[in-house]
């Protein structure tokens, strides 16, 4: 049944993902918080080589995001042996407060600094190995607001909130090629800002 799992890890609702956060021993809590100066981010995803639920944080100071050596640390939680660990810093700054869980690996947007650019990274729950995916044919040398990775339909999907009343959704048709990510267009007679966090 690890398929029927790994769907359910995909679908369950971010009110979930903060619930299971919440429920974790007050130690566990108090690491991913070390003090006031600390964004973290979030993941959620599905170990199927183990049998086992992993939560992500992904830790800077935002005192130091603008200079050019900032350690963002990545930290694991492990539901089945119910233990933290570190698994290292990486050149990033994310920028998704969820990661979006899908394939095995949980996806954040991101900046690069070396790149001096937003990329999309993604982190296999089984070996804890980042990957960098392609981006769709959008502008990824800004920090531009208004845009959410996705899981629409099994395909991971990013969605760009161009105007008041149209936001572009790109689909990576097939997972991990570049060439595959296709746009939709949605128009909508409501303002999209209107409709809070994508």
């Amino acid at each position: 049944m690890p398929v029927a799992t790994a769907d359910l890890a995909s679908n369950t609702p971010q009110e979930l993902n903060i619930d299971m956060l919440l429920r974790l021993p007050a130690k566990s809590v108090g690491k991913c918080r070390d003090a006031a100066e600390t964004i973290t981010r979030y993941g959620f995803g599905y170990d199927s080589s183990n049998d086992d639920y992993k939560i992500v944080t992904l830790s800077y100071d935002w005192r130091v995001v603008a200079t050019e050596s900032y350690p963002a640390f990545v930290d694991v939680f492990s539901w089945g042996i119910g233990m933290w660990w570190r698994i290292g810093c990486f050149p990033y700054v994310p920028s998704s407060h969820f990661g979006v869980f899908l394939n095995g690996f949980i996806h954040w947007l991101a900046y690069s600094k070396v790149d001096k650019e937003c990329v999309i990274i993604a982190l296999d729950t089984s070996c804890k190995k980042f990957k960098q995916l392609s981006w769709p044919d959008t502008d990824h040398t800004s920090h531009k607001s208004g845009r959410e990775l996705v899981a629409l339909g099994g395909c991971l999907g990013m969605v760009v909130v161009q105007s008041s009343h149209r936001m572009d959704v790109w689909m990576m048709m097939e997972y991990g090629v570049g060439e595959f990510w296709t746009k939709f267009i949605v128009t909508t007679p409501e303002n999209v800002y209107a409709w809070g966090s994508i």
